[in-house]
């Protein structure tokens, strides 16, 4: 199982991140490092189901967007090495100063397909896949910051 939570201070308004998380829905080649193609197969307000080629795996995940706790859910869908699910969260540091940085938050629960085979290789590809794209997040979320 690999369960991890990788949280990184983002200089910028919740408003302003959750803007980028969900430009990231549509266009996810911006914030996706090893992004090899993606599909858009269902759309809404609230969910989405994609296929995604990263690296030489493909794969449907389905994303549960809620804008009123600032979280996005990536659950696993179709995965030939893991199911489980990636949460991407903003959270703000202070509920008194609406300036304050905020935390962006990835929950990573994904359960190994064939427990008895170690993944080592693949667990660190995934963290690095994640870490890049929370970096990814960050930037373009100051960015934008910055332009306002």
């Amino acid at each position: 199982m690999l369960t991890k939570i990788l949280t990184m201070p983002v200089q910028a308004q919740k408003e302003t991140v959750w803007s980028v998380l969900l430009e990231g829905v549509g266009n996810p080649e911006r914030f996706i490092q090893g992004l090899g193609s993606f599909e858009m197969l269902e759309e809404s307000e609230t969910t989405a189901l994609r296929q995604v080629k990263i690296r030489n795996t493909i794969f449907k995940e389905k994303l549960t967007i809620d804008s009123v706790h600032g979280e996005i859910r990536h659950e696993l869908l179709d995965h030939p090495a893991y199911s489980g699910t990636i949460t991407i969260k903003v959270v703000p540091t202070s509920v008194q100063n609406p300036m304050a940085p905020v935390e962006l938050q990835f929950f990573l629960d994904l359960v190994p397909r064939f427990p008895q085979v170690l993944r080592t290789e693949e667990e660190l590809e995934i963290m690095n896949v994640v870490g890049a794209q929370q970096q990814r997040i960050k930037q373009a979320a100051e960015e934008l910051e910055k332009g306002l």
